[in-house]
């Protein structure tokens, strides 16, 4: 009996120092992970702050066409219709080719690699989108350029949704990041500062053309193309100096084979569910910015002045803001499930309300207005944040 108990006396000595060490190496690599002078909470808002200049690159689109269509449509339409349907859908294919293969890279070389061609490629490309011109002066040279530009700057938005979102959710894991608000930093830091570009570049051409005036929209579309090079680059130096993530550290098998087999038998069934709940989410509130240009149509008169219709795009934009703000103060009390859970209930009473209530909405555009605020608040609220946190959890629990 006494021989045991020296035995289980020992095993605890022996696990009490297994735990002391395991301790002191964590805590060294904390101590290494804040080298460069990045906090744990700057280390988040590094990796995931890029998605304001993903979301200002995407958006902008909107503004500098409507711009462009002013100046150009007149010219020859149909040629005008074909360089808009390219600028978009190139843009779109860019991404997700950029998603692909950076997906794949950021696993075999690093987070940082990705996060710092994305931030470099996008400030190159939206400087080279604002300098576009055609040989001669010509019109389809013009457009040539920067359907081939805004291709190259949709690799670099899909290349930031592997590479710094994930980044940024498993900087969240760091032992020195509270664990009580996780979630609400991983929000902020992505989809907030997503819906913030997204404002931002409704806002920018407007103040631009303030500025400039109507007679000046050649100014105004390329300044507004050229400013999206400024986000990415503000935050290229704290990229610089940051390392990789502990737990990409810690995980990664980037010098191994990588075991497809054995990820498809793991993870097919939580995947398949997030795409589909994406897919679904996608579904729904895409189609419903229909509702946007109606509000303009029915709000502006038909001799309203382009800065209108500029503001009211602010406008409209704006009421994403508040339902990702809240929800991120909400995210680590209510757990994601529950908070997307409620976004959803939200915002489908509110969209059958909008569908079955259309016809007298349509005589009261102000109430019209506020019920498509909340629906897109709603929105933002539940599914808009947390969806992605749900994709990174599936690996990283």
């Amino acid at each position: 009996m006494a021989d045991e108990k020296i035995n289980t006396d020992e095993n605890v000595q022996v696990n009490d120092a297994n735990d002391t060490n395991a301790s002191d190496k964590s805590r060294h690599e904390e101590r290494q992970q804040n080298k460069g002078g990045l906090s744990h909470v700057g280390m988040i808002f590094a990796c995931g702050a890029a998605l304001f200049s993903d979301g200002y690159v995407n958006a902008i689109s909107g503004p500098v066409g409507s711009i462009l269509k002013r100046l150009y449509q007149a010219e020859d339409e149909k040629r005008f219709i074909h360089f808009k349907k390219l600028f978009s859908s190139l843009g779109f294919a860019g991404t997700v080719i950029g998603m692909l293969v950076f997906g794949y890279l950021t696993d075999r070389v690093g987070r940082k690699f990705g996060m710092l061609f994305a931030s470099i490629w996008l400030s190159i490309f939206c400087i080279l989108s604002a300098l576009a011109w055609g040989a001669g002066g010509s019109i389809d040279g013009l457009f040539s350029a920067l359907i081939a530009f805004r291709f190259i700057q949709g690799i670099a938005i899909g290349a930031e949704y592997p590479a710094g979102s994930v980044a940024c959710s498993e900087s969240t894991e760091s032992a020195g990041v509270n664990k009580k608000r996780q979630q609400m930093y991983f929000s902020l830091a992505t989809h907030t500062m997503l819906d913030l570009g997204f404002l931002v570049a409704h806002f920018v051409p407007l103040v631009l053309v303030w500025i400039f005036g109507m007679n000046h929209l050649k100014v105004v579309w390329r300044l507004s193309l050229g400013l999206g090079a400024v986000p990415p680059l503000s935050l290229l130096y704290a990229r610089a100096k940051m390392q990789e993530p502990i737990h990409y550290r810690k995980s990664s098998i980037r010098f191994a084979q990588m075991p497809w087999w054995l990820i498809v038998k793991r993870y097919w069934l939580r995947l398949a569910a997030v795409s589909i709940a994406w897919f679904i989410y996608d579904w729904i509130s895409y189609p419903a910015s229909v509702f946007a240009d109606y509000i303009i149509i029915q709000v502006l008169p038909t001799d309203a002045s382009f800065q209108a219709n500029l503001g009211w795009g602010v406008v409209i934009n704006l009421f994403n803001l508040p339902g990702s703000l809240v929800g991120a103060l909400v995210n680590d009390r209510l757990g994601p499930k529950y908070t997307m859970i409620l976004g959803l209930i939200v915002q489908a009473v509110i969209g059958f309300s909008l569908a079955g209530g259309y016809a007298l909405l349509k005589a009261h555009i102000g109430a019209f207005v506020v019920l498509y605020g909340l629906f897109l608040s709603a929105g933002e609220f539940g599914p808009g944040n947390n969806l992605g946190m749900y994709v990174d959890a599936v690996y990283i629990f």
